[in-house]
């Protein structure tokens, strides 16, 4: 019974827009969800005991046939009427549906042989489901009905004849038959609540988990504007400060390591920038990909060839021996944006006279590529979670470089939106090696 209702209801379940689950509260969703429910128990219901009486006799039942039936027709509307987003007609036809059958099969059909007026009182706590409490004057509208309706069959004669009599033989087995479908009915609804509170518990743990991943988002960007925005920002002030005042007291080579000092703040300034808008997006969801097939050379050449500025100011070594023939398929911005972080870093980490090596080679279905350098390296306990938002390892270059940490999150994010990996090997004064996969073209 739990399987066909599960089936049906995923047949006949409204798929609910964007725009209207973010106006619906849970419990709107809840009470629409659970008007289908309670209309396709309702349609199973009517349609057995339809066909259970072409069975007995469906020459003598037919008029109790053809009315089980047509009021699993009209069942049938709720369904329809919710899919029109009708929802509160829906509530409403429901209603008055199963009191108004129970009446008749109750009186006309059969009479109080039956037995089934007592299912009023169980229809009269439908409105206390599809209702919410702040509705309170249908809840207390439909309850009195049903309420009026079970005493004016249970306490009063009927004043017309009953069309038919229970069958003798079968007088036990329906009567059996109406518990058994009572305790299903409370069953299913118990299953039905259960469901959606497991839901609403699964929701809310991944509201909580988004909501916590929001506030450290928004907690390292406070943390990125306070400290690593403003450092670069009074260099800048500083030395355009110096420059204006004592101008022609300085000399041309002053003046240059100046202005270099100033580049070097700017660019310190913008790399931040970039690696912060990158971060947010991607934290968003609001960064576009456009994974397309290149060769991995490519992306490499350029991010070097921009930091010439910075290894030359080192005298630093780039040995580059990155496949030319290496094609891979990824976002070409994503590559250049963890190469360039982790060339960065390499630059930063290297004393000055040092070496950094690029190479690559295929793993299966990826290509790994590795940055090694000869550094100041990564303590082992460090290492473990280099790449985890919630680490705040931030250390100062070998020429005083400064950085916020940002970067190592971006390349992680971005290799991980690949399907790649990313890890590193470092030994204290020995230097680090960077490595990240991407897919490789097939």
């Amino acid at each position: 019974m739990k399987n066909i209702i599960s089936i049906l209801s995923r047949f006949f379940q409204i798929e609910l827009s964007e725009n209207e689950i973010n106006t619906l509260s849970s419990g709107d969703i809840r009470r629409i969800k659970m008007v289908n429910t309670i209309g396709l128990i309702g349609i199973l219901n009517l349609s057995f005991y339809g066909i259970l009486y072409c069975f007995i006799d469906a020459s003598t039942y037919f008029v109790a046939i053809a009315f089980y039936f047509s009021c699993a027709i009209l069942t049938f509307g709720i369904l329809l009427l919710n899919k029109q987003r009708l929802f509160n007609l829906a509530k409403i036809l429901l209603i008055l549906i199963f009191p108004l059958y129970l009446a008749i099969n109750s009186t006309l059909l059969f009479g109080k042989a039956a037995n089934s007026q007592v299912y009023i009182l169980l229809f009269a706590l439908i409105p206390l489901f599809v209702y919410s409490f702040k509705q309170k004057s249908y809840l207390i509208g439909f309850i009195g009905l049903n309420l009026i309706i079970y005493c004016s069959i249970e306490f009063f004669p009927a004043f017309t004849e009953p069309i038919y009599k229970l069958p003798s033989n079968y007088t036990e087995f329906l009567r059996s038959l109406n518990v058994f479908i009572a305790f299903m009915g409370a069953f299913i609804a118990i299953l039905f609540f259960k469901k959606f509170s497991n839901q609403i518990e699964e929701q809310l743990i991944k509201q909580s988990v988004e909501l916590k991943k929001s506030q450290e988002h928004r907690d390292l960007v406070y943390s990125i504007i306070a400290h690593d925005l403003r450092s670069p920002f009074n260099g800048l002030v500083g030395i355009s400060e110096l420059l204006v005042t004592k101008f022609e007291a300085l000399d041309k080579e002053k003046t240059k390591s100046y202005l270099a000092a100033m580049n070097q703040s700017a660019t310190n300034l913008n790399n931040l920038l970039v690696n912060l808008l990158d971060w947010s997006k991607m934290q968003s969801g609001n960064l576009k990909t456009n994974f397309q097939p290149f060769r991995l050379k490519q992306p490499i050449d350029e991010v070097i060839y921009l930091l010439n500025d910075l290894t030359e100011g080192k005298r630093l070594t780039i040995f580059n021996e990155i496949d030319s023939e290496s094609i891979v398929v990824a976002d070409l911005y994503m590559v250049s944006t963890i190469a360039r972080n982790l060339l960065t870093n390499a630059i930063k980490f290297t004393p000055q006279g040092g070496s950094i090596a690029l190479k690559s080679k295929w793993m299966g279905n990826f290509i790994e590529i590795s940055i090694a350098d000869s550094g100041i390296g990564i303590p082992e306990n460090i290492i473990g979670s280099l790449f985890s938002s919630h680490s705040n390892y931030n250390v100062t270059g070998t020429n005083n470089e400064k950085g916020s940490g940002l970067g190592l999150k971006i390349c992680n994010d971005f290799v991980t939106a690949h399907g790649g990996k990313i890890w590193v090997e470092s030994e204290v004064n020995k230097g680090s090696c960077f490595y990240f996969t991407l897919p490789a073209q097939g």
